[in-house]
């Protein structure tokens, strides 16, 4: 399928935005220190983060049902240049603070794009369209990490947080060149929360997403800890992971569309649930092997976007985005706090509860219909 032009800026200003972010993934950490944070203040920049991201969803997807979505993109997305700015300048981590908060709340933008892009897309394509652009947030986070701490070893710190506040100022740029969405003639909408399919696929990805990211934050310490890693190599893994879900996002999608939203979640669960399990026991080679599997199944987030899409008929798709993304930002925020109490046991026990939640949502997936082709497809 040729991609229409404003699916493709909005892939490059996603794409854009990833590789800046990417280069001070793992540095912002420690960058954090270096401007007198401690461990437990670390903790609440990335905690506010989320939570500033979480609270405007709501307040988005109200705008992105009554104003033209291309004003509410431009606007907020405005936002990651101010705060990538202030990055770069800051002298203390009460400075980042701010940026993170100016970044947390351009996060505005959200429910807006996914209903640009949802009524730029033809029915029949939603999953190939959506999961082309959800592609380009892996592939940038494959290409730059290894390359910001590189930069940070070669040059210091601060000019990667430079060359990040360009990476986010060229991001905001593409989104200008996007054009206005025909404003949608009104119709009788029912509320998101009247929807029983909306509501039926917002708590099945919920439980997904809440048992992947009991394991996610622990899965570099239990590289390092567990298989004995080096930081490179940990480092060389991850990027490995996203880069293979960056190649097969957009096959997944093509496959939604084809094959219907429940073949492919019994085609991905099993991958995953092989991975997790096999990477309590395996190394050496085997273990890219699994991280392979790993990129293939990581697709939770992604067809969550795809399922709601193809629920919304007759429904505010604005708000129905806004509470999805609450829900998502949400589990990723509390679901932690267990993976936290599992790795202080044993580090590989996150791994073994998401997977164990996974084996749980097999017959779930299989037999619940209204994650059925029938009903989503």
């Amino acid at each position: 399928m040729k991609k229409e032009k404003n699916v493709l800026i909005i892939y490059f200003a996603v794409l854009t935005f990833a590789l800046g972010y990417g280069l001070i993934i793992f540095l912002y950490p420690i960058y954090a220190k270096s401007l007198g944070a401690n461990s437990f203040q670390v903790g609440i920049l990335y905690s506010l983060m989320t939570f500033w991201m979480s609270v405007v969803q709501i307040p988005g997807g109200w705008l992105a049902d009554r104003l033209e979505p291309k004003k509410i993109i431009v606007y907020t997305w405005f936002l990651v240049v101010p705060g990538g700015l202030i990055y770069f300048l800051a002298k203390t981590w009460i400075h980042l603070a701010f940026a993170d908060f100016l970044l947390g709340i351009s996060m505005l933008h959200a429910p807006a794009v996914s209903v640009y892009v949802l009524r730029l897309s033809p029915s029949h394509k939603l999953g190939e369209v959506f999961s082309f652009i959800e592609s380009a947030y892996p592939l940038g986070l494959a290409i730059t990490p290894l390359l910001g701490g590189w930069l940070a070893d070669q040059i210091g710190m601060k000019p990667v947080f430079f060359l990040c506040f360009l990476f986010y100022t060229i991001s905001f740029l593409f989104t200008l060149a996007l054009k206005p969405m025909p404003k949608k003639v009104k119709k009788t909408q029912k509320r998101s929360l009247k929807n029983l399919k909306f509501i039926s696929v917002l708590l099945f990805f919920s439980l997904l997403l809440g048992a992947e990211y009991i394991y996610i934050p622990f899965f570099p310490t239990f590289l390092k800890e567990i298989k004995g890693l080096s930081f490179t190599k940990v480092g060389g893994l991850a990027s490995f992971i996203f880069f293979i879900n960056a190649i097969f996002t957009p096959r997944i999608g093509k496959a939604v569309d084809r094959y219907g939203m429940r073949s492919l979640l019994l085609f991905l669960l099993p991958l995953y649930i092989i991975s997790l399990s096999g990477f309590s026991f395996a190394n050496g080679i085997l273990l890219f092997f699994l991280a392979f599997l790993m990129g293939v199944a990581r697709q939770f987030w992604t067809l969550s976007t795809i399922a709601t899409a193809k629920t919304l008929e007759g429904t505010s798709e604005g708000m129905a985005y806004g509470i999805l993304n609450l829900s998502r930002n949400g589990v990723t925020f509390l679901a932690p706090l267990v993976g936290g109490v599992l790795d202080g046991i044993n580090p590989t026990y996150p791994l073994l509860a998401t997977a164990a939640i996974f084996i749980l949502s097999l017959p779930l997936a299989i037999s619940w219909p209204l994650i059925s082709r029938r009903l989503i497809n």
